[in-house]
């Protein structure tokens, strides 16, 4: 099979995994609907500062169609989100994919902001201690990296605000709007994944090293800036492309904590806010959210690394 015919097979295989991961998915953010605790349609009512009279709730709980079995909710809810209806927020009545329209730009500014980051600080780690391995700036990052690999987010995050918003006054401690505000929590979301994918990308920047081509390129004399640009980083960062797709995911994932300690208006504050107020359409459609953007992440990292790597497109037919 050729090289496209291989990449469309496994592309048809993981998009059929990835209906299974969703499909579970649905199945855990609708289970939050049937083990929470209390009555949704009393917390409808309650939240709308009404009395919740037995006779107000059972109306709202058949209107809602909670009276019925729990596999007969489970249909309606997945065919309601599978036209994009999330149903509405307990406590707004707004619709739950406005609420969440609202709120993504600011993750995804986040995100991305944290993502460049990790990807420059990762290179330029990697690449510095492994090209100075005997120097001591190798025998610094090493300490410094796992350290900051081993340190909580809301530790790191609040050692960042000691440091550059209360003693030094360089930046704000929390809010949105404007470059100054987005510093602390990028460097608080991402600098633990740098120092980490630095370590890997050392380790393959090493083993890249040791390889004939790169010393028949030093035994010419060529100059390391030719060596690097040429030479390494072409055969080292196609393996990396699959792991920094993965850590767009988890930075995704990681804004939950950042967003709420920085005040940032993302989703990960919303999700806080929605949990707060049991308001379970709005969890569920950020759950569901953030599982798509983890998955479809991952799935187009691997997707470039295979379009990028001839070898790894023959793999399609083998798994």
């Amino acid at each position: 099979m050729s090289g496209s015919g291989g990449i469309l097979a496994w592309l048809a295989r993981r998009l059929a995994a990835v209906l299974v991961v969703l499909w579970g998915t649905s199945l855990v953010a609708f289970s939050l609907q049937i083990i929470s605790p209390g009555d949704p349609a009393e917390l409808i009512l309650r939240t709308r500062y009404e009395t919740p009279a037995p006779e107000k709730v059972a109306q709202l709980r058949q209107r809602m169609g909670l009276d019925r079995p729990a596999i007969e909710q489970y249909l309606a809810w997945l065919g309601r989100v599978a036209r994009l209806d999330l149903g509405r927020s307990y406590r707004t009545g707004e619709p739950v994919s406005r609420e969440i329209a609202a709120r993504l730009p600011a993750t995804l500014e986040l995100a991305l902001a944290a993502f460049a980051l990790v990807v420059g600080l990762s290179v330029l780690l990697g690449l510095a201690a492994a090209w100075r391995r005997t120097r001591w700036l190798d025998r610094l990052l090493q300490p410094v990296g796992l350290g900051l690999v081993s340190l909580p987010s809301y530790w790191l995050a609040l050692l960042l605000i000691a440091l550059f918003a209360l003693d030094l006054g360089w930046l704000p401690v929390a809010g949105f709007g404007g470059p100054a505000t987005l510093v602390l929590p990028a460097l608080t979301l991402g600098l633990g994944v740098a120092a980490m994918q630095g370590r890997v990308l050392r380790v393959k920047v090493l083993e890249a090293l040791g390889q004939d081509y790169l010393r028949f390129a030093l035994a010419k004399g060529l100059g390391r800036g030719r060596i690097v640009l040429r030479h390494l980083l072409p055969n080292t960062l196609v393996p990396m492309i699959t792991l920094w797709g993965m850590s767009l995911g988890s930075l995704l994932g990681g804004v939950v904590v950042v967003e709420t300690i920085f005040a940032w208006p993302g989703l990960g504050r919303l999700l806080v806010e929605a949990l707060l107020n049991r308001d379970l359409p709005l969890v569920q459609g950020v759950v569901l959210l953030m599982a798509l953007l983890f998955i479809g992440s991952s799935l187009l990292a691997d997707l470039l690394q295979r379009l990028l790597d001839p070898r790894l497109a023959g793999e399609g037919t083998h798994g």
